[in-house]
């Protein structure tokens, strides 16, 4: 029936749509940042948009110590978890290399993931910066959070939000709107009313295996989102993304 009524639904939400200058994205990014891709070809990178602390506590401590993501030991990708992770924050990051250097029986040379490892650290700074310069200036500012599901447990997801909305206030957060974006399924377990933060669903999330796969999961679920929250500037892409070349294994 949805499938019928999409042009419909797609009307609908750009007659309510808003725009905002800045757009930050928090929780697990990969298929949030495809998916925006997707809808305006381009991706304004922040902090979180490829990188992500497992729990609600690790990301809220994350936010509200920036300074110690990726400022310490770091543990280097391996075969069965390609990503680098902060000792410090628990914050796993996606490198600049392609997912198979890692997945590789054949371990990269020292050189290599000292290059690695010096161009994340770099790249952290710069988001971290510019994430919150976003999350503080006189603009208008989207934060988006796709939550876990088991993150969204009946009597616990609207808590969990608002640990996330308390933790950005308390950081200095300015002319915040909050969209909270989950499986269909897990819609029952907010409870209403919630006027400080905004609530849409995708019927299901793509497996976490391909993330960021775009032929895979609820395009026009998402697309629905998008034109309702929308960025106020269309930006230029400049580089391609490694889903774009990969197939979507992130």
């Amino acid at each position: 029936m949805r499938n019928m009524l999409f042009p419909f639904l797609r009307i609908f939400a750009r007659m309510r749509s808003r725009r905002f200058d800045h757009i930050v994205t928090l929780g697990y990014n990969c298929e949030l940042a495809a998916r925006f891709f997707e809808c305006f070809k381009f991706v304004d990178a922040t902090l979180f948009c490829w990188a992500a602390a497992p729990h609600c506590e690790e990301m809220c401590h994350a936010l509200e110590h920036p300074d110690e993501i990726f400022s310490g030991e770091i543990d280097i990708p391996r075969k069965d978890f390609p990503l680098f992770r902060c000792k410090n924050t628990n914050v796993r990051a996606h490198g600049r290399a392609k997912m198979n250097v890692w997945l590789s029986d054949t371990p990269p040379t020292k050189e290599f993931v000292d290059a690695e490892i010096a161009e994340l650290v770099s790249r952290i700074a710069h988001l971290r910066k510019k994430t919150f310069d976003y999350l503080r200036d006189d603009k208008s500012v989207l934060v988006i959070l796709k939550i876990k599901p088991a993150e969204c447990k009946p009597g616990c997801a609207n808590d969990t939000v608002r640990r996330y909305i308390n933790t950005l206030n308390k950081i200095g957060t300015r002319n915040m709107t909050f969209l909270v974006i989950c499986e269909e399924s897990m819609v029952p377990s907010f409870e209403g009313p919630h006027p400080d933060f905004e609530l849409r669903a995708v019927a299901e999330y793509n497996p976490e295996s391909n993330a960021a796969d775009l032929k895979r999961g609820d395009s026009r679920g998402w697309r629905l989102i998008f034109d309702e929250f929308r960025p106020k500037t269309i930006k230029k892409q400049t580089h391609k993304f490694k889903f774009e070349e990969d197939d979507g294994h992130r």
